[in-house]
């Protein structure tokens, strides 16, 4: 029993070594990128700043394409980290709400309303529908699994969050694509929404129940 558990730590400290190596790579490439062209960014470029071998490199990574998504992802855990931290309770669900998109707005832009570096690193890579798949998905989860829309009957989950993913997306694409358009206005287009799915909610257990 001891030599069984004995492997299991000696396996989950060799894993915990192996994501902290490879997201050191990730925020080297990151960094290389938000400096420079970050469609130019080779894998030459990332092995000499990190002082390791190409092998070592492709250990961690299948190629450029799976880099260049990595440091997607760390953008999208960057944003569900300033979530985590401003949102911690949810007693009022409106004004949690609300909250994520004032997150959302500061992961998008500097206080001076500029872009963040994210900006030019999606478009230099043309991984723009890539973050919003995961950072919508990833809004969506966070807002299924804190009872942020009205409940939908058991059963439903699916549905649930197909309609998070709609208001996550609505609030991705409004600050994007119109930077100045004011929070309040965003926030109060995704409550409306959560209103109508409690509307519409009810007269679907309403229709359930006369059926």
């Amino acid at each position: 029993m001891m030599r069984v558990e004995r492997t299991r730590r000696n396996f989950a400290d060799e894993s915990n070594r192996y994501d902290a190596k490879r997201d050191r790579l990730v925020r080297c490439a990151r960094d290389l990128a938000e400096r420079g062209n970050a469609a130019k960014v080779s894998v030459t470029d990332v092995t000499t700043a990190m002082g390791i071998t190409r092998g070592l490199f492709y250990y961690y990574f299948g190629g450029k394409e799976e880099l260049n998504e990595s440091i997607v992802l760390s953008y999208v855990d960057d944003l569900m980290a300033i979530i985590g931290q401003r949102c911690t309770s949810f007693d009022d669900r409106e004004a949690s709400v609300r909250t994520i998109v004032e997150c959302v707005h500061d992961w998008l832009y500097e206080e001076d309303g500029t872009k963040r570096p994210q900006w030019h690193v999606l478009d230099e890579t043309g991984l723009q529908d890539f973050l919003n798949v995961k950072a919508s998905n990833e809004l969506a989860g966070f807002i299924v699994n804190h009872g942020l829309l009205a409940k939908y009957g058991r059963g439903d989950d699916d549905s649930l969050r197909e309609h998070a993913r709609f208001v996550a997306l609505g609030i991705l694409g409004e600050l994007r694509l119109q930077p100045d358009v004011p929070i309040c206005r965003v926030g109060d287009a995704a409550c409306a929404a959560l209103r109508y799915r409690k509307r519409r909610s009810s007269q679907d257990a309403a229709q359930t129940e006369n059926d």
